[in-house]
């Protein structure tokens, strides 16, 4: 639940362009900005300016405990996310900056002592594409003063498509140690990525495209086959199914199924045997709320572990509550809100 706890507060948060992903579609890029959109009107129209998570255990009559506080600005963007463990201490503390667009140009994680982990620094061009990530640490060992981890710098086409990427331990161009170039097909769609190493050789291609019904995807050594194709749920809407063909450990391929609104449904992980490595599925009302996630145990259909989510009137999460295998709730998340 705890890791549940904080996936849901870094979604929430304004994040990087998701483009930056080698494998990510334009369609769940657009997805992606489309909820941290929505999300941060939410927080807006609804005057949120803090936002408080108690824990309980299945009764929650009992005494809680503060788990999570999340700050928001004005603008509904959060500014500062806290979590604690059950004795009220932090265990995690992450401040963002935006500018005056509303783009998130800064990220940082801060230990128990206030003193900082990391951060992150983000630039963006003229049409508000990120052109540059900056990673800064402080050594865990008789670190004082902050160090450059890496950087990356990206290029766009005249059609705010990303061409390359490239990643470097340096302030210069002279320690490059990884490098990503994109094609596209004339409706913008992705066509190709490849990943190079830092001598410029080949370390992984990224094959945008779908065999013919029937036939059987070729697994080449150091290449994936990412497929986008269109069923018909039972409703008779048209939804979109990604399947991916890696090179994942044991995960040789992925599949993907999202509902007519573009939500992830369905996430099947399989080996090369057919087996369901993992499997996951979420719920969706018709206000776009996501109200439930279950996991499922290895090759079963049998649940490990699931999770319900309940709004206010206002759209609002209120609680999260934990099942495990048993039908008692095993963990209550209760939120409640500040202005």
């Amino acid at each position: 639940m705890k890791n549940l706890l904080i996936i849901f507060l870094l979604t929430t948060a304004s994040v990087t362009n998701a483009q930056i992903f080698y494998n990510e579609t334009k369609a769940e890029a657009a997805r992606s900005e489309r909820e941290r959109m929505l999300n941060r009107e939410r927080v807006k129209r609804n005057h949120i300016r803090e936002e408080k998570i108690y824990g309980f255990k299945s009764d929650t009559s009992a005494a809680g405990y503060i788990a999570s506080e999340c700050m928001y600005d004005e603008q509904g963007n959060m500014t500062e996310a806290i979590d604690y463990n059950k004795h009220g201490k932090i265990r995690y503390r992450y401040t963002y900056a935006y500018d005056g667009k509303g783009r998130n140009v800064a990220f940082a994680e801060w230990k128990r002592n206030g003193k900082l982990r990391f951060r992150y620094v983000y630039v963006y061009d003229a049409t508000g594409n990120e052109t540059e990530t900056r990673n800064y640490y402080v050594p865990a060992i008789f670190g004082k003063k902050e160090k450059l981890g890496w950087r990356n710098s990206a290029a766009f086409d005249g059609k705010q498509n990303m061409l390359e990427l490239k990643y470097f331990f340096s302030e210069d161009e002279k320690e490059l140690f990884s490098r990503y170039s994109f094609t596209y097909y004339e409706d913008g769609s992705k066509k190709q990525t490849t990943e190079f190493d830092k001598k410029n050789k080949i370390r992984h291609k990224w094959n945008y495209d779908c065999n013919p019904a029937g036939t059987e995807a070729i697994n080449l050594k150091d290449t994936s086959r990412i497929c986008i194709r269109f069923e018909t749920d039972k409703d008779g809407n048209k939804i979109r199914v990604k399947e991916e063909i890696v090179h994942a450990g044991k995960v040789a391929r992925i599949v993907s199924r999202f509902d007519k609104h573009d939500h992830l449904l369905d996430l099947v992980r399989y080996d090369s045997n057919g087996g369901a490595r993992t499997h996951e599925s979420n719920t969706f009302d018709d206000k776009d709320n996501q109200t439930s996630y279950t996991c499922y145990k290895r090759n079963s259909d049998e649940v490990k572990y699931r999770s319900v989510f309940r709004y206010d009137e206002a759209g609002n999460i209120s609680e999260i509550v934990a099942y495990k295998s048993s039908a008692l709730p095993d963990r209550v998340m209760k939120f409640h809100y500040g202005k």
